[in-house]
């Protein structure tokens, strides 16, 4: 598929979900990618009896479940076991490029070609993944795109390919989920979490880049790199992520005038502010308030 970035761009089938008869456990496929935030785009939904895996190919987005929230970096999978409920934190989608895949095992029949004793293998080994959120296995984006090609682009073997794509991508996720049972994987290196660990300790103090990198034992060029390609953000996008999730706590169960909250966060002002939390969150402040909580003094 050709994917410029230039504009936000969705790729989904144009069917319902579960409405394809040669695949009933087949829910949806699709793929989307964002230069910016979306607005009212992910509201909270469920699966009924169904798994959602989502690739998160580029940038980094936060989705809730329940009441937890998650944040999902380049070269993730996210799973969503069947009927929760989960959506995009605020509702909206960051920046990103995600492919997503919507499905249902059938323990007692089987599906998408495998025999119910492996379903039920493959639904037992999803069910019991340590952490939602993992590794993504080598080549997973080509086998989504393959499976999208093969839906929109009919050919006399097509049933075979979607068959065989969905068996890959179902087998390696499991696998790359269960790889070693029970162990939390470190997201970043030792010395990158050490200085992120103190930009959490400082709240929304300002860090200079020679600060952080101090902490961390590295120069500042390469702790700058290191930093970004280890979280998806640079130093000063990481802080400024930081200071929006604090302003929206401060939105969510306080009065206080947006101005304040402003420069209380260390913005230099509120439109600067204003500007930097639409950007994350793809809506206003004031907007955030009226939707999620006090919407009484509002500057």
């Amino acid at each position: 598929m050709n994917k410029a970035i230039t504009e936000p761009q969705r790729i989904d089938l144009l069917i319902p979900e579960f409405s394809d008869r040669r695949f009933p456990d087949f829910g949806t496929v699709g793929w989307c990618r964002y230069a910016v935030a979306q607005p009212k785009t992910l509201f909270p939904h469920r699966h009924q009896g169904a798994y959602e895996i989502c690739f998160l190919r580029g940038g980094s987005t936060f989705w809730q479940v329940g009441t937890e929230l998650f944040r999902v970096q380049p070269g993730e999978i996210f799973l969503t076991w069947p009927d929760e409920l989960h959506g995009g934190e605020g509702q909206a989608m960051h920046p990103c490029e995600l492919y997503w895949m919507i499905f249902r095992l059938s323990g007692k029949k089987g599906s998408f070609g495998l025999s119910a004793r492996q379903t039920r293998q493959l639904d037992d080994a999803l069910r019991a993944v340590p952490s939602r959120t993992f590794k993504a296995p080598a080549g997973i984006g080509e086998h989504f795109d393959r499976l999208l090609n093969a839906f929109s682009s009919p050919c006399p073997f097509s049933e075979t390919i979607i068959q065989s794509t969905i068996q890959t991508i179902l087998c390696d996720v499991a696998k790359s989920a269960t790889s070693k049972p029970g162990a939390k994987r470190s997201a970043c290196s030792p010395r990158i979490q050490k200085a992120i660990n103190r930009l959490h300790a400082d709240g929304h103090a300002a860090m200079t880049i020679g600060q952080m990198a101090a902490t961390a034992g590295l120069k500042p060029s390469y702790f700058r790199e290191q930093f970004k390609k280890e979280t998806g953000y640079s130093p000063g996008e990481y802080q400024t992520l930081l200071r929006i999730q604090a302003a929206k706590l401060q939105l969510m169960e306080s009065d206080a005038p947006i101005t304040d909250i402003a420069f209380d966060l260390g913005f230099s002002s509120s439109q600067y502010f204003a500007s930097c939390f639409r950007k994350t969150t793809g809506t206003s402040p004031r907007d955030f308030r009226k939707l999620n909580g006090s919407d009484r003094k509002i500057t």
